[in-house]
């Protein structure tokens, strides 16, 4: 699988899957980050 288009007919094929998701280090790492603070800031 290349594309995003194609995620739903292979998902629909029955069956454990791997997906890999290849996104910019950087850009998850900020995401993470807001993500952990959010989460901690909704516990308060």
């Amino acid at each position: 699988m290349t594309s995003t288009d194609e995620l739903p007919g292979v998902l629909a094929l029955g069956g454990p899957r791997v997906v890999v998701v290849r996104t910019d280090q950087r850009a998850e790492a900020a995401l993470a980050f807001e993500l952990r603070a959010a989460a901690a800031a909704a516990l308060r």
